[in-house]
């Protein structure tokens, strides 16, 4: 049995049982792995998922991609900017073109 106690987990030791304390999260069955697809966990897994290669968090690529890495997309967006209303009634705006980076889990 593992409980979870001041942001780290513990294993208890087998033989010795002793009551949950209330600040303590008891699992009595482990987790399913939500790295690869299960359909009867109703888990889509992290395959070509968007992570972020520079956060430690959990939606950073060394976590959300589970070890298998990630592949490092470059897109140009194009987008609308500086945009201005003429009188009346007009709205021109300039195109532009930006670079970014995207990341999926392999």
């Amino acid at each position: 049995m593992k409980r979870y106690r001041g942001g780290d987990w513990h294993k208890q030791s087998a033989g010795v049982v002793r009551a949950p304390r209330k600040s303590e999260l008891v699992y009595l069955q482990a987790s399913p792995s939500y790295c690869e697809r299960d359909d009867a966990a109703g888990s889509a897994g992290t395959h070509a998922r968007l992570c972020n290669v520079t956060s430690r968090g959990e939606d950073g690529c060394e976590s959300l991609c589970c070890g298998r890495g990630y592949n490092t997309q470059r897109r140009v967006l194009e987008t609308k900017c500086r945009c201005r209303f003429h009188w009346c009634c007009r709205v021109t705006c300039d195109t532009c073109v930006a670079r970014a980076d995207t990341h999926v889990c392999k």
